[in-house]
């Protein structure tokens, strides 16, 4: 598979609008209690919150595009303020699941956090993704806790 990786700003987050939907669709069907409950927030929203954070931290994106379709197949948005970092959001396209594309973004993702001097990160896996929590365990990330919220009506 031939991929083309590129990191964008901010101001091109546009593009991720409908791969964020999709991932939302799959938290839904993933979701152990909270199923219908994605998004959390509106697209605009979450870029409301994101440029309110630049104010006082960083952002990475990467996006991978299938050279051959130019279709946008995977990203991920990494945050960064003082000595601690988040990943925000790691997307792999379902029909490109299985071809290393996570283990790419996330190594990149790492490579960064490191070369910044972060080595605090934490990430959010939805309470029923065993995949995604398996995946993240290989990278050494493992649960701390987990927040228990009472489900709206």
């Amino acid at each position: 598979m031939d991929i083309l990786e590129k990191q964008i700003t901010l101001d091109e987050i546009e593009i991720l609008r409908e791969p964020l939907e999709k991932l939302h669709t799959y938290h839904n069907t993933h979701s152990k209690y909270f199923s219908g409950d994605y998004p959390r927030i509106t697209f605009e929203e979450r870029i409301k919150k994101y440029r309110k954070n630049t104010e006082i931290g960083e952002y990475r994106i990467e996006v991978f595009y299938d050279k051959k379709t130019m279709n946008l197949i995977a990203f991920s948005i990494e945050y960064r303020e003082d000595a601690s970092g988040k990943i925000e959001v790691l997307y792999v396209d379902e029909s490109y699941r299985r071809n290393h594309l996570g283990t790419k973004l996330m190594n990149n993702a790492l490579k960064w956090f490191r070369e910044k001097g972060i080595f605090e990160i934490e990430l959010t896996v939805v309470y029923g993704n065993q995949d995604a929590a398996t995946f993240y365990e290989n990278f050494g990330f493992f649960p701390r806790s987990i927040i228990m919220e009472t489900k709206s009506s």
